[in-house]
């Protein structure tokens, strides 16, 4: 997965959040159960994902905009 440029390992079954706490990048991130919308993301082209609950695949393109 690609986070704003950065190269990101993803494990099976992780989601978008989970990898980028792992890989130290911080996302927004706030409730964890996609409730509070804090963590918005952009995959693949398609706005308002929510980074807590969306599956990472390797080959993903992520972005915080």
């Amino acid at each position: 997965m690609r986070y704003d440029g950065v190269d990101v390992e993803v494990r099976e079954g992780e989601t978008i959040a989970a990898a980028l706490f792992r890989a130290g990048l911080e996302p927004r991130y706030f409730c964890g159960i996609g409730v509070c919308f804090a963590c918005l993301v952009t995959v693949n082209g398609q706005p308002a994902q929510r980074a807590c609950l969306a599956e990472a695949h390797p080959g993903d393109e992520v972005s915080s905009s």
